[in-house]
C-alpha cells in the first residue's frame, strides 16, 4: 500500500475501534453520530479502488477523491489504511441470510442468485485481486478470515444444515463442504459463460443437477 508498510504483517489482526463497517459501526472516535452517506460513499470508493488497483496499490487519496471528502474523514473512521481495506471487501461481499423456503430446491435457487452476483464483476475482482495481494500478508488474511470468509461459510452452510434436518440430505453429509461445492460450481458458471451464464435458466439447470446429485431423494 502506499501509505507504508502494512502493521499486520506477520501479527494477528486487530481491528480499530473507529472502525466504520462490518459490525462496528456506530459513533465516530470523538463520539459525534456517524454520517452513515460519508461512509457508503467512502466504501464504495475503496471497493472501486480494491478492484482496480489491488491492496499494494491502494491509494487512501484516490478514495477520498472518489467519494468527494476529506482524507482526516477516512482517518478518523479508518485510522489504519489497512482497516478501511478489509471495510470495503467486507463490503463488497455482503449477502443477507438466506430464509427457509421449505426444501433445499428453493433455498439454493435464491443461494444461486446471490451468490452470482457477487461471483460476477466488479464485486468479484475485489476478492481476486485480495487475494493475489495478500499472500505474504499474514495479518490481512487473517483478517479476511474472521471477517469475511467465516461469516460467508456460516450464511452458506445454512440452507444445508437445513435440508440436512428436514431428512433431504444423507445423514453424515458435511453442510459446509456442501456449500464450498456449490459455491465452486456457481464460479465456474460465470467465469466461463460470461455472456449468459448468470442467466435464470443456466442457474437453474445447475441447481436442479446439484439438488439431484446430494439429496436421498
Amino acid at each position: 500500500m502506499r501509505e507504508g508498510t502494512s502493521p499486520y504483517r506477520g501479527t494477528r489482526y486487530r481491528p480499530s475501534m473507529a472502525q466504520g463497517d462490518g459490525g462496528h459501526d456506530g459513533e465516530a472516535a470523538a463520539g459525534r453520530p456517524r454520517d452513515e452517506e460519508i461512509d457508503h460513499r467512502i466504501l464504495e470508493a475503496a471497493i472501486s479502488e480494491v478492484g482496480e488497483h489491488g491492496v499494494r496499490g491502494f491509494s487512501v487519496a484516490r478514495v477520498a477523491r472518489g467519494a468527494g471528502v476529506a482524507r482526516n474523514s477516512l482517518y478518523l473512521r479508518w485510522p489504519q489504511t489497512e482497516d478501511l481495506v478489509i471495510a470495503a471487501v467486507e463490503r463488497s461481499t455482503r449477502w443477507d441470510p438466506i430464509g427457509d423456503h421449505g426444501s433445499l430446491a428453493a433455498d439454493l435457487r435464491r443461494l444461486a442468485d446471490v451468490l452470482s452476483g457477487l461471483s460476477s464483476a466488479p464485486r468479484a475482482d475485489v476478492q481476486l485481486r485480495f487475494q493475489l495481494d495478500t499472500r505474504d500478508e499474514p495479518g490481512l488474511r487473517a483478517a479476511y478470515r474472521e471477517r469475511v470468509a467465516d461469516p460467508g461459510m456460516t450464511l452458506g452452510r445454512a440452507p444445508f444444515a437445513r435440508a440436512a434436518a428436514r431428512g433431504e440430505l444423507a445423514s453424515d453429509a458435511d453442510p459446509g463442504m456442501l456449500f464450498e461445492l456449490f459455491l465452486g460450481g456457481i464460479y465456474m458458471l460465470t467465469i466461463f459463460h460470461d455472456d449468459d451464464g448468470t442467466d435464470g435458466r443456466r442457474l437453474d439447470q445447475f441447481v436442479d443437477h446439484f439438488v439431484a446429485l446430494v439429496t436421498t431423494n
